[in-house]
């Protein structure tokens, strides 16, 4: 059951909690037995459907052809303005399963470059900790290739989005431009229960995560070649490259290893 407080409503209705807890009273809200709004009942659709972000004024229409052409573009400038407050709202939210596929596919793509990372690395190379970082470079790259985004999609600057808006229709009449805001208003709180939900997600958030794992992870894969290059060297000198080969295959299991459970830890 999908479910806010009655104040939450109110706030993205622009009313006063009274006017919700009204509305209730008179059955037009449907309630849970614990007072929350229920915004699957019928009664609640049907009220926030038909409901006018004019702060409850009656839907009269004037007797004056100039005044309901000055309502018409009251109206219209509203709607303008909140569609596009409402395009940036959805420009700064990202679906949360796009972001978990993306980081799966990152980090399996890890895995894997790493798994394969002992049978393409030289190491007879005259410069071994060169040819090691270009191959952690390799599995970097494509890891984030992989996720099908190397970063999170910036905002949309104002003038893009606003560009963007599509334009009422000029001989458009006062209750269809109501409709026109009601419905964005509907649009709005369906938007704002799936962030609730967590099926949205802000992309500064995601941002965030990305950051912590570029210093979790990649940093440490960005250093591994230098840390391990001494090691891997001094064991080709004293006990030969195929002995040196089976501890470069020990250390990258180690690296894969910290990865699985980096992801259990996440997941947990």
């Amino acid at each position: 059951m999908n479910q806010i407080t009655q104040a939450k409503l109110a706030k993205r209705l622009a009313v006063s909690r009274s006017a919700i807890g009204n509305a209730a009273a008179k059955g037009k809200i449907g309630l849970t037995s614990d007072g929350l709004v229920d915004l699957e009942a019928p009664a609640t659709r049907e009220y926030v459907s038909s409901f006018s972000l004019h702060r409850g004024k009656a839907r009269t229409e004037a007797s004056s052809p100039e005044r309901v052409a000055a309502q018409i573009a009251r109206t219209c400038a509203t709607y303008s303005r909140r569609l596009l407050r409402f395009k940036r709202r959805k420009a700064e939210l990202i679906g949360a399963e796009e972001v978990a596929t993306s980081n799966a596919a990152m980090l399996a793509a890890l895995r894997e470059g790493l798994a394969l990372l002992p049978a393409r690395v030289n190491l007879a190379a005259s410069e071994l900790e060169r040819e090691l970082e270009e191959n952690m470079t390799r599995i970097l790259h494509d890891a984030i290739k992989a996720a099908g985004r190397a970063h999170t999609p910036a905002l949309p600057a104002a003038e893009e989005a606003e560009g963007s808006l599509p334009s009422l229709p000029e001989d458009i009449g006062l209750d269809e431009a109501r409709a026109f805001v009601d419905q964005l208003a509907a649009d709005q709180m369906d938007v704002e229960t799936l962030r609730e939900k967590h099926i949205l997600r802000l992309r500064e958030e995601v941002r965030r995560e990305t950051a912590q794992l570029d210093t979790a992870l990649f940093g440490n894969l960005r250093s591994w070649p230098r840390r391990v290059v001494a090691r891997l060297a001094g064991a080709k000198a004293t006990l030969g490259e195929a002995r040196a080969l089976e501890i470069l295959e020990g250390l990258v299991a180690e690296e894969i290893a910290r990865i699985v459970e980096w992801e259990e830890r996440r997941s947990a």
